[in-house]
């Protein structure tokens, strides 16, 4: 079982809830929480987590899993999926240095302007 443990920082308390390699599959996750109550919820959260999705929960940070929600969420009414959204922004993203910014272009097209008596 996971237990918070309190931690004293620039004298200030925190909780302290680590959950180790064997409890997510991969590296050790440390979150600080205020109160103890929070470290609590977040224990109960990971415990559900790991219950619903096994160590894959800790895979993916809940930023990106979040990201990826609503990204979905987006590309749903088009019925397509992440990955082929994915695979046509690679295809077809522009190279870097093959794109310049306006204040370059407005340089060298008045250049190529005067240059042609315009």
């Amino acid at each position: 079982m996971i237990v918070p443990r309190k931690e004293i920082r620039s004298k200030k308390a925190y909780w302290v809830v680590s959950l180790g390699k064997r409890y997510t599959g991969s590296n050790r996750q440390r979150r600080y929480c205020q109160s103890r109550k929070e470290a609590r919820e977040f224990i109960e959260n990971s415990e559900q987590a790991r219950i619903k999705f096994g160590q894959e929960a800790f895979v993916l940070s809940p930023e990106l899993r979040m990201e990826a929600i609503v990204c979905w969420k987006k590309l749903k009414p088009l019925k397509l999926a992440l990955s082929v959204a994915v695979d046509f922004y690679i295809e077809n993203a522009p190279e870097p240095g093959t794109y310049h910014c306006i204040q370059d272009l407005t340089s060298e097209f008045l250049k190529s302007r005067q240059q042609m008596n315009c």
